[in-house]
């Protein structure tokens, strides 16, 4: 990202509102099938056996780590959907996703996912 003007960055990080809550909404479930296909917009991403969706990252250091983990937990917060965050070895995340309440992957898991691929990244 590192081409991106800063105005592009600006406009990427707007923070959406909250979900509407989920009782008498229809939420988009998605097959493997689906899931594999849209997972191609997202390099990195997978489909684990678990039926969560992964992603690793490894950065510089410590600090950078936490930056983006604290990014992603904003993004979160106000999405009312939270990740599995996992730091190990002092420069490696691992991020696990799926929505919960529905034992699936939704709609709402693509989206955070693309909120969290717009994120400044320090790898």
């Amino acid at each position: 990202m590192a081409d991106d003007s800063p105005e592009l960055m600006r406009r990427r990080h707007v923070r959406p509102g909250p979900e509407p809550p989920q009782g008498g909404r229809q939420v988009q479930r998605y097959t493997p099938a689906e899931i594999e296909a849209r997972l191609r917009q997202y390099p990195g991403w997978t489909l684990g056996d678990d039926g969560q969706l992964h992603k690793e990252w490894t950065f510089k250091n410590f600090m950078q780590v936490i930056l983006f983990v604290n990014a992603i937990a904003h993004l979160a917060q106000v999405a009312d959907h939270h990740p599995d965050l996992h730091i190990h070895d002092y420069k490696y995340l691992a991020v696990s996703l799926m929505t919960h309440s529905e034992k699936a992957i939704t709609d709402r898991d693509f989206s955070l996912i693309a909120q969290i691929e717009a994120l400044p990244s320090y790898t």
